[in-house]
């Protein structure tokens, strides 16, 4: 038996983690201290994923990450490697599903 699919989830989602709590707590804390144009539409972005099926959140995330879109190509550029299907895309992947509920948390607390 290979350990290995385990200890690779287990580091996506320590990573995961972690950029989900620091970016999800300064953006919890902008929306609740700050008043801006726009705020509403940052909600409604940050909320997305919470609502949107697993399925259509993996192709958006797919979408937007791909090689044809700009992200995907800045990346390969920078790295030469594809960020789709990639440990950093898992961890991009897993941070967007996760960032929601730390945002709404967070801003309750606030």
């Amino acid at each position: 038996m290979s350990w290995e699919p385990l200890v690779l989830s287990f580091q996506i989602a320590i990573v995961a983690t972690v950029v989900a709590g620091l970016v999800g707590v300064a953006l919890a804390g902008l929306m609740a201290h700050a008043r801006f144009v726009g705020r509403d539409l940052l909600d409604t972005l940050i909320t997305a994923p919470m609502v949107l099926p697993p399925t259509v959140l993996g192709y958006y995330v797919l979408v937007a990450l791909g090689r044809r879109s700009a992200i995907g190509q800045a990346f390969e550029a920078l790295t030469g490697q594809p960020i789709v299907f990639s440990r950093t895309g898992a961890v991009v992947a897993a941070t967007l599903a996760a960032l929601p509920f730390v945002v709404k948390s967070a801003r309750a607390a606030m």
